[in-house]
């Protein structure tokens, strides 16, 4: 599938590339530094099937930027949804979970 990967170092087209991701058919493939500051501003059409989807691929030392990762679904009272996917053998997963 067609992404765009934002790891930070588009300094010159980073707030183009976070602003796009909420219109109908991008994917953004983000790292947890890239996209700070920019308001992710949803199209009619992705509003209207749910907003933004997050996907959380792997769990970070602090729990703070899994919640802000999270936070960016469902912004200033748009419809969003999020999800983790974790191995259950991820090292941090492993230390931090309850048995």
């Amino acid at each position: 599938m067609e992404h765009v990967v934002l790891n930070a170092r588009q300094d010159l087209s980073e707030a183009e590339i976070v602003r796009h991701a909420g219109q109908s058919g991008r994917i953004t493939v983000a790292t947890n530094m890239a996209g700070r500051g920019t308001d992710i501003v949803l199209s009619p059409e992705v509003r209207a099937v749910g907003g933004l989807h997050v996907i959380l691929s792997e769990y970070h030392e602090a729990a703070r930027i899994d919640r802000q990762l999270f936070g960016r679904a469902g912004r200033q009272g748009d419809p969003g949804s999020c999800e983790a996917l974790a191995a259950l053998d991820d090292e941090l997963f492993t230390a931090h979970a309850p048995r």
